[in-house]
């Protein structure tokens, strides 16, 4: 790890003991985690979704994610489902270059808009297909033009607007807007927070710095609607809520994700949200959390930061920028890299305690170097050990 006050690396000490305490999830799931997935979701086909922002190569968080996504979608095959993922590919996520602000207001604009998507888009592609030739299964890659076009959609937004006071002040509590976005027709530019947007029944306007006032209806045209994140977020929970319920649909959604949304972001901005919105929270889909990658501070490894060009300098230094550009993980190993995580994510379903926690930057740097010598610590519980892993 590089001392910034000496510009010298120091060495981080440590017994190659992986330590497996129990607590939240791992305690009440001790074993029968995959087994207890299944008796929640009783229709015979499932869509396991995942989501990512092709705004820079998949750095190790996504790796993983998607890992236990095929991981998790491979074993419920075994337990006679018929399963597929799904990848939502958030093609309106913003170019961080493009990023400016006019009065006050802040304005984006989308890599779909820029053509920046395309830089990216082929390492998610072959993400994919490397996870399918593993496991089996197959997926399908979605844009927001096409989860858009959800019939339930016009009828979610129209709530989303007659509550805009509640849900704004819930999911953005400093500006208390909803931020429903849509990219002027002239420049592209969108207002990020949706600060000077007004509602006249169906139609939405939206205001360009430069091209002034445009509008949508969204009942005719929600394939031109953009949301933030826990404004998408909520969004998703109720549209999958509505599969899962319809009689009609054969199939049921599961979403797998990081486990930084886990906790307060989901009691609040998910489940208090939907409650408001009139969804019942038991209805919408079950959530599988994947495990945090951190860095040497106990932060989370994030890819903004990375994108952004502000970080993680200390990780190209040492040689570990692999952690946070798949086309380094790449270079480094070929296809034996993305194999292997692949079958450490798997261990996870079925050992739970190895689930339900956080892993370091450099446990996996050890994994991927010299796992012989990391040594897993048994759980215990009064003094008693649960399992052998030996």
């Amino acid at each position: 790890m590089l001392d910034i006050s000496t510009g010298q690396f120091s060495t981080i000490l440590h017994d190659n003991k992986v330590q497996h305490p129990l607590g939240g999830g791992s305690y009440v799931f001790k074993t029968g985690y995959i087994d207890y997935i299944t008796s929640q979701v009783t229709k015979p086909d499932i869509k396991i979704s995942i989501g990512a922002q092709p705004n820079g190569s998949p750095h190790f968080g996504t790796l993983m994610t998607f890992s236990l996504a095929f991981s998790l979608a491979h074993e419920l095959q075994q337990r006679k489902k018929n399963v597929s993922v799904v990848l939502e590919l958030v093609d309106t996520a913003k170019d961080h270059k493009q990023d400016c602000s006019y009065d006050g207001v802040g304005y984006q604009k989308s890599i779909s808009y820029t053509g920046k998507i395309k830089q990216h888009r082929n390492d998610y592609e072959e993400l994919l297909k490397k996870l399918k030739s593993y496991s089996g299964v197959s997926y399908e890659i979605r844009g927001q033009t096409d989860f858009n076009s959800h019939e339930k959609i016009p009828e979610i937004i129209g709530k989303l607007i007659n509550k805009r006071e509640q849900i704004g002040a819930l999911l953005s509590p400093e500006s208390k807007c909803l931020a429903l976005r849509a990219a002027c027709p002239h420049c592209g530019l969108a207002d990020k927070h949706g600060l000077n947007n007004s509602y006249d029944d169906k139609m939405i306007k939206f205001f360009c710095h430069f091209h002034g006032q445009y509008s949508i209806d969204f009942e005719k045209e929600p394939s031109k609607l953009e949301y933030n994140t826990p404004l998408r977020n909520l969004i998703k929970g109720i549209v999958y809520s509505e599969d899962n319920k319809d009689k009609n649909i054969n199939h049921a959604w599961i979403r797998v994700t990081g486990s930084d949304y886990a906790g307060t972001y989901q009691e609040q901005v998910l489940y208090r949200g939907a409650s408001i919105l009139g969804t019942i929270a038991s209805d919408l889909p079950f959530i599988v959390y994947c495990p945090l990658v951190t860095d040497w501070s106990g932060s989370k490894l994030s890819k903004s930061l990375y994108v952004a060009g502000k970080a993680y300098e200390y990780l190209c230094e040492q040689k570990l920028d692999y952690l946070i550009d798949y086309s380094k993980f790449q270079e480094r190993f070929d296809n034996d890299g993305l194999k292997k995580l692949y079958q450490e994510v798997s261990l996870w379903l079925n050992r739970p305690y190895m689930l339900f926690k956080s892993y370091s930057i450099y446990y996996f740097d050890r994994l991927f170097s010299k796992p012989e010598t990391l040594i897993h610590q048994e759980p215990v519980i009064a003094g008693k050990k649960l399992f052998n892993l030996n």
